[in-house]
């Protein structure tokens, strides 16, 4: 039920003019994604909103609702089912790399999803667990270029705040 509140709240709130703008952004990528037309600020308070609806469930409930929100190809529902995973960041386990790992093989097709999923939720699960660490760096060779900036974009949490002068 939730998913499809989601999915006409998202109908409902659609900018065109916003959407041609976004596409125009996005007109040079090989794979064009779909959108509904919501800029990410306000997409952000929709996902804090809906989030507070389901924080409740349990971890495996709100993977499978991330899964179904991945399953549209909207750019929208995407980010909303990165960001809820990321909410989750508290009760990773080892385990859950397997689900992270296969979103971005099967659901980042460009440079907004790499950075979304690997700043946030992957990065996050990595800073915790790093023993994952030469897996990512395994990604440095693979022939998508989505998972080899993975590798790179996974790692910034690494990298130490400087304070600039």
């Amino acid at each position: 039920m939730i998913i499809q509140e989601i999915k006409e709240e998202l109908e409902k709130q659609a900018d065109p003019a916003w959407k041609r703008k976004v596409i125009q952004w996005y007109g040079q990528d090989s794979e064009k994604p779909k959108f509904h037309g919501i800029p990410t600020p306000h997409l952000r308070k929709l996902s804090a909103a809906y989030y507070a609806r389901v924080r409740d469930k349990t971890k495996l409930e709100m993977f499978q609702l991330c899964e179904e929100l991945l399953a549209s190809g909207f750019v929208e529902e995407r980010t909303i089912a990165f960001d809820w995973a990321f909410r989750l960041r508290k009760h990773y386990e080892q385990a859950d790399f397997r689900i992270l790992e296969s979103w971005l093989r099967n659901h980042v097709h460009d440079w907004g999803a790499c950075d979304d999923l690997c700043t946030h939720a992957l990065g996050a699960f990595t800073f915790q667990f790093p023993e994952f660490i030469p897996t990512v760096k395994d990604w440095t060779k693979s022939t998508s270029t989505w998972i080899r900036r993975a590798s790179a974009v996974t790692m910034i949490l690494f990298c130490p705040k400087k304070k600039t002068p």
